[in-house]
Parts: structure tokens; C-alpha cells; sequence
């Protein structure tokens, strides 16, 4: 085995890690009475897309939601309310929670405390988005 062939081995040696790093993730921004339509498209999706669903919708931020558990009826994938710097995993659905602001960067989800949430006095999702775009535009090519 040439050397070539060594270092082509183990860059197709993938790690879960890797794996979150390049998962497509799709972004869904649904104002409070948007469930109907998020449950729609849940139940019309396959199971394997190989995306990662990223939910941000406009919550009461003084309640408990119950939507992470609303939407694991709609769908076979893994419904998880998000934490703190969580990885983005294929074929799974992540919903923000209550009272809090979103990035991404990487492939990894990140809470921001409502106070610390730059530019994010109009909504949740627009935050999201606006975090998104940077992190695209300052992406490292690969």
C-alpha cells in the first residue's frame, strides 16, 4: 500500500463529529400559530433525508413548551428540545426552547441568554438567521 493510499484510507475514516460537521441542516422559522404547518411538513417528510431540522418558532417565553413533544407525534425522527452546544445529527429534529436565542456555527447549536442575544429584539428566528449567515459567510473552505 503506497502512502497515497494511506492518507486516502484514513481521511474516509469518519467520526461522529466529522459526521455533524457536514450534515445539511435546514432551518424552519414558524411564528407562534405555526405548528399546523410544521406538523404537516414533519409528516410528510422521509425519515433518512440526511438532514438535521433546526425548529425556531416564536414561544411565550414565561411557559413551558410542549412542543418538542407535539412534534415527535408527527414524525419517526428524534424530536429534541435544544441544549447547550449540541450537535447537529442527520435525520434528527431539534426545537429551541422558551425564553432563549439561537446560533449555529459548525454544525453545533448554541443557547444564547435573551440578554446576550445580539440584535435580537424582534424575534428568536430572526436572530437564528442572522447567525446562520455569518457563520456561512465565514465559513473555512474546506
Amino acid at each position: 500500500m503506497s502512502v497515497r493510499r494511506l492518507r486516502s484510507a484514513s481521511s474516509t475514516k469518519r467520526t461522529k463529529t466529522d459526521e455533524t460537521k457536514t450534515c445539511p441542516i435546514v432551518g424552519i422559522g414558524a411564528s407562534a400559530g405555526g405548528l399546523e404547518a410544521v406538523t404537516s411538513l414533519l409528516n410528510h417528510l422521509p425519515i433518512d433525508t440526511g438532514f438535521g431540522f433546526v425548529l425556531v418558532q416564536h414561544l411565550d417565553p414565561e411557559h413551558e413548551s410542549a412542543l418538542t413533544q407535539l412534534l415527535a407525534r408527527a414524525t419517526s425522527m428524534p424530536v429534541t428540545e435544544i441544549t447547550h452546544n449540541l450537535p447537529v445529527e442527520p435525520n434528527h429534529v431539534y426545537v429551541i426552547p422558551p425564553n432563549a436565542g439561537l446560533r449555529i456555527q459548525r454544525g453545533v447549536l448554541t443557547l444564547l441568554p435573551p440578554d446576550r442575544r445580539p440584535a435580537c429584539h424582534i424575534t428568536p428566528s430572526t436572530c437564528f438567521w442572522n447567525h446562520w449567515q455569518k457563520t456561512v459567510r465565514t465559513a473555512p473552505s474546506e
